[in-house]
């Protein structure tokens, strides 16, 4: 095997781990979606507070929302690989037609001074692949002859292995776009469906108070994921450790700095306004007092959220009150998280560069439109995101 096509094999497994990837994603959350559909069900024998109401609905729009990213990171792997193998067929049909003109000539000068009953033999074929087996079984051919004609009928074997294979993926493409016109339908129709319920529960107080107390569940439970990595914490440490060298190997003089030296100087996870400080807050409209674990950035919809430092993604989940949230674990016993995105682009155990794009802006979970709520936390103890960020955002 040449270096070329060692490359380009090298090239095609890459896509297909990344495909197989996605295909996992999609199942995961095609499992999300069967448990939660299960749930809706057994809860169809009481009768559903508008809040209830509210919790599915969004729950199913978060899980739509992720099973679209998937499938158009899929759909995009797809064609690049497509693409790719359209390119190695190009470049091998030109090898294969320079290799098919110098084995016509060697055999022509070959055969002259043979029976022109062998040369219509040879010449009567009706085609070239024909011609070559018929060739192969004449003795007289000479060894290198026959080490160009076992090249010319792998090249072609290779060709035709590629053009299935650019088959197979372009019918994968043409189902993956049926399914994610269906999947786009269905949330445009949820969306809107949610932003009614939205409106009815801004202006009534006790449906507020409601979502405020799911909220502050949901808030206890983030803690509480965040406490129970600790069983993990050594398999991830190594996992973060491997990633770090591999890429340490390939970029010289790459260094990655402790998150807790970057304390004041970290990156902003999004371009955005701050409307939510961390610690104790005074609902606006309820004016009651709540804990806020982290701060609220508001910004347009679609704004890149991005890793403030590389780490190993642990969680990729929806809560009540923060809608879609991903955790990054940093090394030192760091974390961070990122609540109320959309278009979520990493999955777990997935290793993450500093300033990686991982989510976009959304209203996932929200009240107030189209946010991030962001949190540090070191071990079991929530830290002030402002003290940590630059200072300019």
């Amino acid at each position: 095997m040449s270096f070329s096509i060692f490359l380009v094999a090298q090239d095609l497994e890459e896509f297909d781990r990344k495909i197989n990837q996605q295909s996992k994603n999609l199942e995961q959350v095609s499992r999300e979606i069967d448990a939660l559909q299960k749930r809706i069900q057994s809860a169809s024998h009481r009768e559903l507070t508008y809040s209830d109401e509210l919790e599915y609905l969004d729950h199913q729009i978060g899980l739509t929302d992720r099973r679209i990213t998937a499938m158009e990171q899929q759909l995009s792997l797809r064609r690049e690989k497509v693409a790719l193998l359209k390119k190695n067929k190009a470049q091998n049909e030109v090898l294969r037609d320079k290799l098919i003109d110098r084995y016509k000539k060697r055999v022509v000068r070959f055969y002259t001074t043979h029976t022109d009953d062998m040369i219509s033999l040879i010449f009567t074929s009706d085609n070239m692949r024909q011609l070559f087996y018929r060739v192969k079984y004449f003795n007289a051919i000479s060894k290198a002859d026959k080490e160009l004609y076992y090249e010319i009928i792998a090249l072609i074997e290779q060709i035709e292995q590629e053009t299935r294979e650019i088959e197979a993926e372009e019918a994968e493409i043409q189902k993956t776009l049926a399914s994610l016109r269906s999947e786009a339908a269905s949330f445009r129709e949820m969306k809107a469906d949610r932003a009614q319920k939205l409106e009815k529960i801004k202006s009534d107080r006790k449906m507020l108070t409601q979502e405020l107390e799911a909220k502050e569940a949901s808030r206890m439970e983030l803690q509480r994921i965040i406490a129970s990595m600790r069983t993990q914490r050594e398999d991830r440490l190594r996992e973060l450790e491997r990633q770090r060298r591999l890429r340490a190997a390939t970029m010289s003089h790459r260094e990655y700095p402790t998150f807790s030296s970057g304390k004041g100087n970290l990156p902003w996870p999004v371009q955005g306004t701050v409307i939510g400080r961390f610690g104790r807050q005074i609902h606006p409209v309820l004016k009651t007092e709540t804990e806020n674990n982290g701060i609220d950035i508001k910004a347009p919809e679609k704004t890149p959220v991005m890793a403030i430092q590389d780490g190993l993604v642990t969680t990729v989940t929806w809560l009540r009150g923060y809608g879609n949230t991903i955790i990054i674990m940093h090394g030192e016993d760091y974390y961070t998280v990122y609540s109320h995105v959309g278009g979520i682009r990493v999955s777990e155990n997935e290793y993450v560069e500093s300033g990686q794009v991982i989510a976009e802006v959304s209203d996932s979970g929200s009240l107030q439109g189209h946010m991030l709520h962001f949190e540090i936390w070191d071990s079991r103890q929530k830290l002030n995101p402002e003290e940590w960020l630059s200072r300019r955002n």
